[in-house]
């Protein structure tokens, strides 16, 4: 991946942090095949502007005057170089963060101090710590700053040299610089020369030492300034190695909880159906003693109309009787084992069979009716009174059996859905589960390409320097 495709790349992951490193690195790039950068720097009407028009031998390619004129950078490129006149500090605020801007990009400061106003002020002081705090390298801040003492003719030689080594003492009190660079200058005399012809006027100004200081620095600047954009890259490219790492971190954090929160509301779910199918359960159960509670109904009223019956009729009904019990006890037999298997959600209602109605309002009145209506039917008052008690009990089991068969089979299908509905909503869930997983599995893959990609491209840079 080259570092077109690791820019379209980050603009994909949506990393703001990343993505303003990435600006840096490619302002870098253009910077690196940029001339020498040399900005000056220094109080408002220190001289920096006239100054650097002796430089390059144009009276007036930086504005000058009593009235304040530079109120914004000013360039002016060379063929090696690039001169950059910054309004100054101490003016206003405004003025003082366009000069710090400008700082940011110096490969060469020239920090200019007029010798009128004796050994450096407050404000120059704060102005270069400023510069220095501004400055990308600082171990090598102090290598690349020259001081440039301005009107240094206005003052006796060595009253003027007497300044500077005020000013020397103040840098190493100050700062800890050992041998800082100090050159007196007055550009306005270097214009008399000229103009005049004057050669000594244009020694004496210092200006052409200034300017062979500057130019020997050029060779040694261009190659610490590939080392030093080289260097500047690779720690924007580890920044955006850590923010893309810190980013993942953070999408990974949040796809967990989200996941979490996920897993827990399927979880709750889970509770909440195994809450139900508890309920259904209990249901069941009580369904299964309501079956068990209808038959000892039946034993009940047995029991209650079998002295009668005895009574009236004799022992002829209880061997009949107890066959239809064994009936009725395969019949529940066989609607338990129906229900065995299925949870119901319903309330069975209680089902009663009409034996104990039909029985009790059997009197020997009805029976004497019945004998004589039938008889000729039946034979014998046995066979009728056998005929009839065998209609009675069947006809109540039937009946029970058959609404017994008719609920089971409804409750059945009812608990079946409910089932299915669950099994369903579980296996959606299991498969959003998956599927996030999977997005997630795949983003942390696409993260990692990128971290190796990072690693592989800090290698080839680290090759490249080498060689």
């Amino acid at each position: 991946m080259n570092l077109a495709q690791l820019g379209q790349a980050l603009d994909r992951l949506d990393c703001q942090e990343a993505l303003a490193f990435w600006k840096q690195f490619e302002l870098l790039q253009k910077q690196e095949s940029a001339p020498v950068t040399i900005v000056n720097a220094g109080l408002v009407k220190a001289g920096k502007s006239t100054f650097f028009n002796a430089l390059i031998d144009r009276e007036h390619e930086f504005a000058v005057g009593a009235v304040r004129k530079t109120v914004q950078n000013q360039a002016f490129a060379a063929k090696h170089y690039t001169l950059i006149d910054t309004p100054g500090l101490g003016a206003d605020a405004d003025d003082t963060r366009i000069a710090l801007d400008a700082y940011k990009q110096a490969d060469l400061l020239l920090f200019f101090h007029n010798v009128n106003d004796g050994e450096l002020s407050k404000t120059e002081v704060a102005g270069l710590r400023d510069a220095l705090a501004a400055f990308p390298e600082e171990s090598t801040f102090w290598s690349r700053v020259l001081f440039v003492c301005t009107n240094a003719s206005s003052k006796e030689r060595e009253e003027a040299a007497y300044i500077g080594q005020i000013i020397v003492q103040q840098l190493r009190k100050e700062f800890g610089v050992l041998d800082p660079q100090i050159y007196l200058t007055d550009a306005h005399l270097y214009f008399t020369g000229r103009h005049k012809g004057i050669e000594s006027f244009i020694r004496d100004s210092g200006v052409p030492e200034v300017r062979a200081r500057i130019m020997e620095k050029l060779v040694s600047l261009v190659e610490t300034k590939r080392r030093l954009m080289q260097s500047r890259k690779q720690f924007i490219v580890r920044n955006i190695q850590d923010a893309i790492e810190a980013q993942r971190g953070s999408e990974l954090r949040r796809k967990r909880v989200e996941l979490a929160e996920k897993k827990e509301s399927v979880a709750q779910k889970v509770r909440t159906l195994e809450a139900s199918a508890r309920k259904i359960l209990e249901k069941k159960e009580q369904f299964l003693k309501q079956q068990e509670q209808a038959k000892m109904t039946c034993y009940q009223d047995y029991e209650e109309s079998s002295p009668w019956y005895e009574a009236n009729h004799g022992n002829f009904f209880y061997d009949r009787f107890q066959e239809l019990l064994r009936l009725f006890t395969e019949i529940n037999m066989l609607v338990a084992e129906a229900c065995k298997n299925n949870d119901s959600m319903q309330r069975f209602p209680k089902i009663k069979a009409p034996l104990s109605v039909e029985v009790d309002e059997l009197d020997l009145a009805a029976m004497s009716s019945l004998q004589s209506t039938f008889l000729g039917n039946y034979g014998s008052y046995n066979s009728f009174r056998n005929e009839f008690r065998k209609n009675i009990f069947e006809k109540a089991y039937q009946n029970y059996a058959s609404q017994l068969q008719s609920i089971c089979e409804s409750e059945c299908d009812a608990i079946n859905e409910k089932l299915q509905t669950f099994e369903q909503l579980e296996k959606k869930e299991a498969k959003r589960i998956h599927e996030s997983s999977v997005r997630l599995d795949e983003e942390i893959a696409q993260f990692t390409r990128l971290k190796e990609e990072l690693e592989r491209l800090l290698e080839e840079k680290g090759q490249l320097n080498e060689g």
